[in-house]
């Protein structure tokens, strides 16, 4: 039962996760000698000032602060 985990910013969307559920799945699925359903994946979703790149906190960044005030959660840039 392989368990995949991906971390990243909070804010994507449930339509989102499902497209990388089911990609992720199929990727795995020929490599995992497995059938789909024994691959299990975990979203853990981080808030922004719980995360830090190069020493800053992602929620002092006015770049992603920009994009989650119209709506995009960040990319992971």
């Amino acid at each position: 039962m392989p368990i995949v985990t991906i971390q990243m910013w909070e804010g994507q969307s449930v339509e989102n996760k499902r497209a990388m559920a089911r990609g992720i799945t199929e990727l795995l699925t020929p490599y995992m000698n497995n059938k789909p359903e024994s691959i299990h994946i975990v979203f853990q979703e981080v808030p922004l000032e719980s995360w830090a790149s190069g020493g800053e906190l992602s929620a002092d960044r006015p770049d992603l602060q920009a994009k989650i005030a119209a709506g995009r959660p960040p990319s992971g840039d």
